[in-house]
C-alpha cells in the first residue's frame, strides 16, 4: 500500500484502515460505511473541541459544545464527504479530536493530553495532507495563547515532525517526480 500511495495524491492511512475494514465485506455499503463512521465521529470531535474552547466557562462550553455539535451533524458538506468512499470524513473527525487535544494539553497542562494531540495530529497528517493546516494552526493559536508553554507545544511539534518525516521521505521524490514530469510536459506545449 505505501508504494501505491506514495505514487498516489495522498496518504496511506486510510488506505491501510480501508483494507481492515474490507475484512468486514467487499461491498460498496461495507465501504462507504467507513466513511460513514468516521464522519459520525465528527460530532462528539466537535462537541469535545467547542466544550474545550469554553471549559471555564461551565454550562456555557456545554451549551456551545451542543451547538458546534448540532452544526456539524447538519452541515452539507460533512454529511457528503461522511457518504464518500475517501479520507475526509476521517480527516474531519482526527482532525476535530486533535485540535480538542491541544486545546485540553495547554489548559489541563497533563503530559497524556499531549501524547494523545501528537499521535492524532500525526494520524491526521497520514490521512490527508492539508490537515497539516489544521495542526498548524491549532499549534500557532495554542502558541499565541498560551505562549508560556512554549516548551511543551514545541517538543509536541517536533515529535509530530518525527513521526512524519518516514511518510515524507517515501512520498516525497515520487511527487517531485511526477511535478517534473507535469513541468516538462507543459514546457513542451509550450515551447
Amino acid at each position: 500500500i505505501d508504494r501505491i500511495t506514495a505514487l498516489d495524491v495522498h496518504p496511506p492511512a486510510y488506505y491501510y484502515l480501508l483494507k481492515l475494514w474490507l475484512g468486514l465485506g467487499k461491498s460498496e455499503l461495507v465501504l462507504r460505511m467507513l466513511s460513514v463512521v468516521a464522519g459520525t465521529l465528527v460530532v462528539p470531535g466537535v462537541f469535545f473541541t467547542a466544550a474545550t474552547c469554553l471549559s471555564d466557562s461551565g454550562q456555557r462550553g456545554k451549551l456551545t459544545g451542543l451547538l458546534a455539535a448540532l452544526l456539524s451533524a447538519t452541515s452539507p458538506f460533512l454529511v457528503y464527504y461522511s457518504q464518500v468512499g475517501r479520507m475526509y470524513a476521517l480527516c474531519a473527525s482526527l482532525c476535530t479530536v486533535a485540535v480538542g487535544l491541544l486545546l485540553s494539553a495547554v489548559n489541563r497542562q497533563k503530559w497524556q493530553l499531549y501524547v494523545g494531540f501528537v499521535l492524532v495530529a500525526t494520524a491526521c497528517l497520514y490521512t490527508f495532507y492539508y490537515s497539516a493546516a489544521v495542526v498548524g494552526a491549532a499549534l500557532a493559536y495554542a502558541l499565541a495563547t498560551r505562549s508560556h508553554r512554549w516548551r511543551e507545544l514545541l517538543t509536541a511539534g517536533l515529535a509530530i515532525l518525527v513521526l512524519y518525516v518516514p511518510w515524507l521521505a517515501r512520498a516525497v521524490p515520487p511527487m517531485l517526480e511526477r511535478i517534473g514530469a507535469r513541468a516538462g510536459s507543459l514546457s513542451n506545449l509550450l515551447g
